[in-house]
């Protein structure tokens, strides 16, 4: 496994995530064994980097890994979210969920019909005192005294005018229970707005080889903001399996897939920070880690992957 430098932190993450998003939700695809199978391999093979949020699996996804991990925190680092609201129905579900599941994997197109669910029910609430209660049930579930990072989750770029909620941050932070705070983003031009914050130690956003011409305008200045990044989303949800120029790469390079390009690609950047991998069973883990063997991707690979024009990022300070 390879570490990085993390901004202006003292955190030394590897550079492929563990992302969590799936690990104990109703339409996770494999069994709870397979998942949990898969974690601790992970760690066995040096990720030590675990993306969360306490709306993750109604909250079981922080309970799995505080569960699993009892005795190795210190080896880990913990990276969860809050500011992200659920309704009821979605907090009834995790009642129903070990019953569910099962037939959940059976359903076609189960994963895609309770995403959108959740998505027409979630809502947004960054009031420091309901970010406090929801940071103090993280540390429960997580069973830890202390969060690696706390990420704002997915907020509207008005929160920065809110000094309440940094004030909030800050004060956790001098207790001890969070060491470092960003922000997780929707988008890229989000996080350039939120890379202004001089408080922020680390930001979250989507980033694959499509969207290279935005990556070549931001990650730089991340880097120059001493800025942690965490990339997630590096398949782009599928569309990176429809790209042409990926596509071509893969047919001509017989040793490698296109999603272990998609992933060479940003790991041979060195300003990529934290590669985040959804993993639910360990042939996605070692696809994923497959990615740093074989043959490196040549500067004539890069300027394929980078032949059509994708989206940019507006002009920033």
């Amino acid at each position: 496994m390879h570490y990085t430098t993390f901004g202006k932190t003292d955190i030394r993450p590897s550079r492929i995530g563990f992302g969590c998003s799936q690990i104990a939700s109703i339409s996770t695809a494999h069994p709870c064994s397979e998942v949990r199978a898969t974690l601790l391999e992970a760690v066995d093979r040096g990720i030590n980097f675990f993306d969360t949020a306490d709306v993750y699996g109604q909250g079981d996804s922080e309970r799995m890994l505080g569960k699993l991990f009892r005795g190795r925190r210190d080896k880990l680092i913990y990276c969860t979210k809050a500011g992200l609201t659920l309704g009821l129905s979605q907090n009834l579900i995790r009642l129903v969920k070990p019953l569910a599941n099962p037939l959940m994997r059976h359903w076609k197109h189960g994963r895609e019909k309770t995403l959108k669910t959740r998505r027409d029910v979630e809502n947004k609430c960054f009031d420091p005192a309901y970010l406090e209660k929801r940071i103090e049930g993280s540390l429960r579930r997580l069973n830890t005294d202390y969060l690696d990072i706390v990420l704002l989750h997915s907020p509207d770029t008005g929160v920065l005018a809110d000094g309440r909620v940094f004030e909030m941050l800050n004060s956790l932070q001098e207790k001890g229970q969070i060491r470092h705070y960003g922000v997780s983003c929707d988008t890229i031009t989000s996080a350039l707005q939120f890379s202004r914050n001089e408080d922020i130690s680390c930001i979250q956003f989507p980033g694959n080889v499509t969207q290279h011409q935005s990556l070549d305008s931001a990650l730089p200045l991340m880097e120059d903001r001493r800025i942690g990044v965490i990339l997630r989303e590096p398949f782009g949800g599928g569309d990176v399996f429809s790209y042409p120029p990926l596509l071509e790469l893969a047919r001509n390079r017989t040793d490698s897939s296109p999603a272990r390009i998609a992933l060479q690609y940003l790991l041979q950047r060195d300003d990529t920070g934290v590669i985040l991998g959804g993993m639910t069973c360990r042939k996605h883990l070692q696809e994923n880690l497959d990615a740093f063997s074989g043959e490196p991707l040549s500067a004539r690979d890069i300027d394929v992957l980078q032949h059509t024009t994708a989206q940019s990022v507006p002009p920033h300070d």
